[in-house]
């Protein structure tokens, strides 16, 4: 199945159709070569030879995180292979949300991340707009992704990103309030006065939730805070993506650039 002559590995699968080596490096040829229908179509039966093969109680265990699978073991591989090629190809057809829970099971069998797919599985979490899975994915690796400058970064932003989430949310559950408040200021005295105490009640809520929302935003620069000075030298590269038109960042990130280059302190 690991012949260099591709119409020798299509013989082999329509002699066996469950040859899952052979499949998936007839996938790998056809995504090389721009066949990506083609790709597609052997790894869905490379995946469906795997599936033919599951445990009754694997799949079950497997969604709740409690499967486990040794990557060193060599008969083990290939279904790690697929479904690091099956997250890649969802990713490539733009099912970003499907490769987030592909990505999910995947480091969920082998916590060493075998397939590297830690390396990438930040990017597909921003790209589905799922923050708060990066956020949670991280806190369930723990100091695995500590290494990773992309994931750092990537954390930060999903910080950032889930405070204005909750921003947004409180300010658009306020504003209800206060009108409610103000068409209410016609009423009888009575109702005024019982409404004293809901409106201490609603400001207490109200300076609760601005308090989260400032904890949530300083978290998210701290964590800024932190993945860049694990790695520095990220920062020239990141003033001049997000701010290429900018003649103070651009002379910053120089400078910043020459004194890293020098040593200097």
């Amino acid at each position: 199945s690991y012949s260099a002559d591709p119409n020798l590995i299509v013989a082999l699968v329509q002699q066996e159709p469950g040859h899952v080596p052979a499949l998936l490096q007839l996938h790998r040829i056809s995504v090389h070569t721009g066949q990506l229908e083609s790709a597609v179509e052997f790894l869905e039966r490379a995946l469906y030879a795997f599936e033919q093969a599951y445990h009754p109680t694997f799949v079950q265990r497997w969604l709740r995180g409690e499967a486990r699978l040794s990557h060193a073991h060599p008969a083990n591989q290939p279904f790690f292979r697929a479904l690091h090629a099956h997250m890649t190809s969802l990713s490539r057809r733009g099912c970003t949300a499907a490769a987030v829970a592909s990505a999910k099971l995947l480091l969920s069998l082998d916590k060493r991340d075998p397939t590297r797919a830690l390396l990438w599985a930040d990017v597909l979490c921003l790209r589905a707009r799922a923050p708060k899975q990066l956020i949670s994915l991280d806190a369930a690796l723990g100091a695995t992704t500590a290494p990773l400058p992309g994931w750092q970064l990537s954390l930060a932003l999903a910080l950032r990103t889930d405070a204005d989430a909750k921003t947004a949310t409180t300010k658009g559950a306020t504003n209800p309030t206060a009108a409610t408040a103000s068409a209410s200021s016609s009423a009888p005295s009575t109702s005024a006065k019982q409404g004293k105490g809901g409106g201490k009640g609603k400001a207490s809520a109200a300076s609760d939730a601005a308090g989260s929302r400032q904890l949530a935003h300083d978290e998210a620069s701290e964590a800024l805070t932190r993945a860049l000075l694990t790695f520095p030298e990220l920062l020239p590269a990141a003033m001049q993506a997000i701010a290429p038109s900018s003649r103070a960042a651009t002379a910053l990130s120089a400078r910043w650039s020459e004194r890293m280059l020098s040593g200097g302190g």
